[in-house]
């Protein structure tokens, strides 16, 4: 039993001298994260591309055209 305290307090000790063991992440840099690395949200975010450029070109039949014949 005194053999696992003192192996305890030493990691402890340990853990308490390095300073920085990990660099933890935020909340933003998390979500900036999650949102980057996430495939259906890039998935969604191409679909809705794809769908801004087709409603572009129907567009298309409305706007002026010129005609030129030489």
């Amino acid at each position: 039993m005194l053999d696992r305290i003192y192996a305890l307090s030493a990691i402890l000790i340990i853990f308490l001298i390095m300073p920085n063991v990990t660099d933890a992440l935020t909340i933003d840099e998390a979500i900036d994260l999650a949102l980057k690395n996430n495939h259906r949200i890039k998935e969604y975010i191409n679909l809705s591309k794809a769908q801004e450029s087709r409603v572009g070109s129907e567009w298309s039949a409305f706007w002026p055209r010129l005609d030129v014949q030489y």
